[in-house]
């Protein structure tokens, strides 16, 4: 199994009157090393099809040990979903929902600060990350169990901010994840060519619209005085 990315959201909630955790350097040694290794698995896998490829393959052109692979990523699925920022957008996402933050701001700060800070990194592994997700069945079932966990373990952050009860908090959690892969999808099947950050942007906002509200005096995303049509 892979080391588990929700132990961070767990201790980003454990930490919540301090300030956001920052990766250690041997955090940063990690993500280098899964970016990496990524990079050698996806170029295999397009090149060669998803199911010619092999953990061993992979380990020996990345020039790591079998037992990296599965230890960074768990199966030859989770080359695929997992990248090597989500741990720490879901710890500073759990960490601002333990804050009290509303939802949406603390999925916006999380998802889009990380997205735009690793930038290149994300740009180069997402076209091709998303067609082999909506198109591989073995991928997509992984994905909604890994989810469902993720989902969880956010859930338990929502609670601890004091604003939900732990059933309106599983389902806030399930709204901000499931959002995101929407909007990836959508970007998918518009062709992948515009700005991801966009797309995940409008899903925020359209959950916004559709009446679920952040706590009240939090400012809606273009209104900075926090004054919402109407008031």
């Amino acid at each position: 199994m892979p080391e588990p990315m929700n132990t961070a959201v767990r201790d980003a909630a454990g930490h919540a009157d301090g300030p956001a955790p920052q990766p250690t350097l041997r955090e940063r040694k990690k993500m280098a090393a899964m970016v990496h290794i990524q990079r050698v698995a996806l170029r295999m896998i397009d090149e060669r099809g998803f199911d010619w490829v092999t953990v061993e393959k992979i380990a020996a052109e990345a020039e790591v040990s079998p037992s990296t692979v599965y230890r960074y990523f768990g199966t030859k699925e989770g080359l695929i979903l997992t990248d090597a920022f989500d741990s720490r957008s879901l710890a500073t996402m759990g960490h601002l929902l333990a804050q009290g933050v509303p939802p949406w701001e603390a999925v916006t700060k999380a998802v889009i600060d990380m997205s735009v800070e690793t930038k290149d990194e994300l740009d180069e592994t997402a076209p091709i990350r998303a067609r082999l997700w909506f198109e591989i069945p073995s991928v997509r079932a992984a994905a909604f169990l890994m989810i469902d966990e993720a989902t969880e373990h956010l859930a338990e952050s929502v609670v601890a901010g004091g604003r939900y009860d732990r059933y309106e908090a599983r389902v806030i959690a399930n709204a901000i994840l499931w959002s995101l892969v929407a909007a990836l999808r959508n970007w998918h099947e518009a062709g992948g060519g515009d700005d991801w950050h966009a797309h995940i942007a409008g899903a925020i906002d359209t959950l916004r619209r559709l009446g679920v509200p952040p706590a009240p005096g939090a400012a809606a995303p273009n209104d900075p005085e926090g004054i919402a049509p109407g008031d």
